[in-house]
Parts: structure tokens; C-alpha cells; sequence
């Protein structure tokens, strides 16, 4: 009886609808005319005791210009290693001959910290000084923050180590 007292309560009750909010798709987007946007991931592989890293360069239309993936080696920090990696793509861009660049990772800790400033307890402030260091070398170099799904690519090609 109580079951049937709860469940006519509950028929009873009227349920407003909760809006949904609209879904966003993202997805990458190509950088201004005359700039190359690179991106980077790093992956972990802990039962191999080994990381690796991906960079993917594309111009303003969307063309691949150069791709990478490479070990490198396992560091205290996730932090440390996306660093790494966002060291390895300023170098690639460096080795590519480029002059105008847009910098995009998905580890917002890094980016925060390039865009202002390393900390001076942060474990991995040494490479945050190299990339500022090599950064100085292009017209114009920006580092900015992707979602995952936007950095796809650059995750593929450091996930793409692990069999190696």
C-alpha cells in the first residue's frame, strides 16, 4: 500500500523539464593567415617506465608541414613532461624555419606558466626558460590553451610510441 501511495505522489508531481544546454562542437581550428600552429601532447606509460611526446605543425590552411613523435624520458611530474614536449614542438619550429607561430597544448598548468611567468619553485622552471629563451627567436610566437578533443592529433602521435 505504501508503494502505491508513493508511486500516485509521484504521478502527481509535475516535473519541469531541465533545459539542455547546446552541445558546442569543437574541433581544430587553423591559425591566421601567414602563421603555423603547432601542437603538442606528451603520454605517460607507466607499466613501460617510459614517456613520449607528438607535435604536429600546420599552416593557415590546414596542411601538415611536419610532424613528430619521440621518447623522452619519465619525469616526476606530468607537468614536467608537457613541458618537455612544449619544448620539443618550439625546437621543431625553430628546425622548421618558422617565423610566426601559434603554440597550443593541452595542459593548462604550462601555458599558464609561459604566459606568466615561471615560478620560481616550480620543479621544471628550466624548461619554462629554455622555451621562453627559444621563443625569443620568432616574429611572433603565442602559446595558448586547447581543449583534448582540439589535440587529437598531437596525443595520436605520442600515444603512437608506446609500441615501439
Amino acid at each position: 500500500m505504501a508503494g502505491d501511495l508513493l508511486q500516485e505522489y509521484l504521478d502527481a508531481q509535475e516535473l519541469e523539464p531541465i533545459p539542455s544546454s547546446p552541445l558546442v562542437m569543437q574541433r581544430w581550428q587553423p591559425p591566421k593567415p601567414e602563421h603555423v600552429k603547432l601542437n603538442f601532447d606528451a603520454a605517460v606509460f607507466n607499466s613501460l617506465n617510459m614517456a613520449s611526446i607528438g607535435v604536429i605543425a600546420r599552416d593557415w590552411n590546414g596542411a601538415m608541414i611536419g610532424a613528430m613523435s619521440m621518447p623522452i624520458s619519465l619525469s616526476q611530474t606530468m607537468n614536467e613532461i608537457e613541458a618537455m614536449a612544449c619544448r620539443k614542438a618550439v625546437q621543431f619550429a625553430k628546425d622548421l624555419g618558422l617565423q610566426k607561430v601559434v603554440i597550443k597544448g593541452d595542459s593548462l598548468v604550462v601555458i599558464n606558466t609561459l604566459s606568466q611567468g615561471p615560478s620560481c619553485l616550480s620543479s621544471y622552471r628550466n624548461v619554462i626558460d629554455d622555451i621562453l629563451v627559444l621563443a625569443d627567436d620568432f616574429q611572433l610566437c603565442e602559446f595558448n590553451h586547447v581543449k583534448r578533443i582540439c589535440n587529437v592529433v598531437a596525443d595520436m602521435l605520442a600515444k603512437k610510441l608506446r609500441n615501439c
